[in-house]
């Protein structure tokens, strides 16, 4: 599945955290435009220190 934006492909991005003795696992979908985005997300959400694992896989429908 690609966006409307010209180059952009859409990404599930799935997120574990440990919250308030709990583990949750959520998850969104986002257009990102290369690699460096795709990590940068990635990034982003390791840098809350709740969270543990993420993973990222392309959606193609």
């Amino acid at each position: 599945m690609s966006d409307k934006r010209a180059g952009y492909k859409v990404y599930k991005i799935t997120y574990k955290q440990r919250f308030m003795g709990e583990i949750i696992v959520d998850s969104y979908e986002r257009a990102i435009k290369d690699d460096n985005e795709l990590r940068a997300v990635v990034s982003a959400l390791y840098d809350d220190p709740c969270v543990f694992g993420v993973s990222s896989e392309e959606v193609t429908e």
